[in-house]
């Protein structure tokens, strides 16, 4: 992270990675929420309630009306594909920028364009799945719990419809966790690195970084899980310094590109240790015995990380 970020600081690369990182996270993370501090009056003068004027007009012109809302609906729909589609793509650009080192957006963007299209669909089959989900347990639930709205009273049935409910929503929570978590850790850079399709990269991933290593799955996630946490607290000590500033999109993502950097490279360090097939920097100069990156230094000079050489390592091959 430090030598792409900072040796040397390239201001034009920093900016130019920050974009690729702020397309990679549209829809993921941000958002605003409010409060409403003020109660409107129950009447006004004239003896109306605040909305009544709104519901003659629904009434009067339901046709319009729930044709404006069919159109925002639709409007909502388009404009989340949109951004679930540039972010797809988005996310192979930075990790093309972090694993090359350099600032460029044409040439990913136009270069996994198969990959990240494909990510596209995988995420829109994966959220329709999820949706479906919800629509189902939310239905039985109801189903459960009708003999309760009926008679206006908790009995077994209510209780048994929370608990179901409650149980569904926690193994959403768990499945939907661990999915993120495995699209970016193993899906995402199987893809870039073998140049797969999602479904063909799922398979892949499963069986070369899970299959026979679940405990050190989980513990990559619980490291990654910390980081964020200690993580978490600089950025929101940033946040009150910047006055929220740094929180804006694009600027977060340009002020926090550092972290952005460390945890991808945390990932493609951990996924290195799998073989050579699975080596992402390969532009880098590595050291053969403690892989510093050795650009810049002279041939047979020894590694300022080990002291040991490169001829040193020729020789002993």
């Amino acid at each position: 992270m430090i030598r792409i970020c900072f040796k040397p600081f390239d201001f034009r690369k920093w900016i130019t990675l920050g974009f690729c990182a702020f397309l990679a996270e549209c829809g993921e993370a941000g958002g605003s929420s409010f409060q409403d501090g003020m109660r409107m009056q129950a009447t006004n003068k004239m003896g109306f309630g605040p909305f009544d004027g709104l519901s003659i007009w629904i009434s009067q012109n339901s046709g319009l009306f729930y044709g404006i809302i069919s159109a925002g609906v639709l409007a909502a729909i388009a404009l989340s594909l949109l951004v679930t589609w540039i972010s797809s793509r988005g996310k192979f650009m930075i990790l093309d920028g972090i694993i090359k080192n350099q600032g460029k957006v044409k040439e990913p963007w136009r270069e996994y364009k198969r990959e990240g299209n494909s990510l596209f669909l995988f995420s829109i089959v994966l959220g329709l799945c999820m949706i479906a989900f919800i629509i189902i347990n939310a239905g039985i639930s109801l189903a459960i719990a009708i003999p309760d709205f009926q008679q206006e009273r908790l009995t077994s049935f209510g209780i048994a419809s929370i608990i179901l409910a409650s149980g569904a929503f926690l193994l959403f929570i768990i499945f939907a966790t661990g999915i993120s978590f495995f699209t970016k850790a193993f899906l995402i850079p199987t893809m870039y690195m073998k140049r797969m399709k999602a479904l063909e990269a799922c398979s892949t991933a499963y069986s070369v970084f899970i299959a026979g290593n679940i405990l050190n799955t989980l513990l990559l996630g619980v490291f990654l899980f910390l980081f964020k946490i200690g993580l978490g607290t600089l950025m929101i000590g940033t946040l009150c310094m910047t006055c929220c500033i740094s929180g804006l999109p694009y600027v977060s993502a340009v002020v926090f590109l550092p972290i952005t950097v460390f945890f991808t490279c945390y990932v493609l360090c951990y996924l290195q240790q799998f073989g050579n097939d699975w080596i992402f920097f390969k532009h880098l100069s590595i050291c053969p015995f403690c892989h510093y990156d050795q650009r810049g230094l002279a041939k047979g000079h020894p590694c300022p990380e080990c002291g040991k050489s490169t001829l040193e390592g020729q020789k002993s091959t």
